[in-house]
């Protein structure tokens, strides 16, 4: 699904990606740059972090606004936006930096400005939060993109994960969480499967050994639980023989009064 939404037309016009520093999107970014240098657009990726020429990569346009930034000239940006005459992709590493520079007034006005630019097709911007903890500001972009990323660590599993959500041009929003890994250079992703709560509790309780939760034994043997199945406990009744049945037995002694006589002889019934 993840791939489905990068590729289908009219892109998407403002991707957000946002990482941490235990699960950075770099890998991500690269291969969302080779997909689109298949394409006839002209690539335009804005470097404001890091070592420029170790990130400069062939047949993009890179810009190196790492060195030499006039605060009295916003960004710069704008000036190299107003130069695109032809379709254009712009990439932009990092959202962060650029607020950290300039504020978050004009980041967001300069952003804007550019996913405005009727010559630029797509705009996709890396965002690093674990840099800027702050969810005010994250969630405006969130709220101006309409494809926000967040590449997340692995989670009992061996493969990072990708939360997202897409917003469609018809006003459907699509969200969704998938695992992620690279094969050959290739992005591949898997939909998470909906935990079955009630078979995680009964797998969890067959797990549990009473054994090993305390310091004495708990469990018997086979032939223990013979032995103790055979204890007659003193305050249980005894099980009685299905034969016989109880007889009360009364011996008269010479003083007894015994009356032989009909009580109710004078009743002539």
């Amino acid at each position: 699904m993840l791939l489905t939404h990068f590729n289908t037309t009219p892109y998407s016009k403002f991707i957000l990606i946002d990482d941490c520093i235990e699960q950075p999107a770099g890998q991500i970014l690269n291969y969302l740059i080779t997909c689109r240098l298949q394409l006839t657009y002209e690539i335009h990726y804005g470097i404001y972090e890091g070592c420029y020429s170790r990130k400069v990569i062939p047949k993009v346009i890179c810009h190196d606004f790492t060195r030499n930034l006039d605060l009295t000239d916003p960004l710069k940006v704008e000036n190299v936006i107003a130069k695109i005459k032809d379709p254009s992709i712009v990439f932009i590493d990092s959202l962060v930096h650029i607020i950290l520079i300039y504020g978050f007034k004009e980041a967001y006005r300069v952003l804007h400005y550019i996913i405005n630019n009727p010559n630029i097709l797509q705009v996709i911007a890396v965002y690093h939060s674990d840099l800027l903890e702050d969810e005010k500001i994250l969630n405006n972009f969130q709220h101006l993109s309409t494809f926000s990323i967040s590449v997340e660590p692995k989670f009992k599993s061996n493969r990072p994960r990708i939360a997202y959500t897409y917003k469609k041009s018809g006003g459907k929003v699509v969200k969704q969480i998938e695992e992620f890994y690279f094969e050959n250079g290739v992005l591949k992703t898997e939909a998470i499967k909906k935990i079955d709560v009630q078979k995680l509790l009964q797998d969890t309780i067959e797990e549990i050994e009473p054994d090993k939760l305390t310091t004495f034994k708990i469990s018997l043997k086979d032939d223990e639980e013979k032995a103790k199945a055979s204890v007659v406990l003193p305050y249980l009744p005894k099980a009685k023989s299905e034969e016989s049945e109880g007889v009360i037995h009364y011996q008269f002694d010479e003083v007894d009064d015994w009356d032989e006589e009909d009580p109710d002889d004078d009743l002539n019934i």
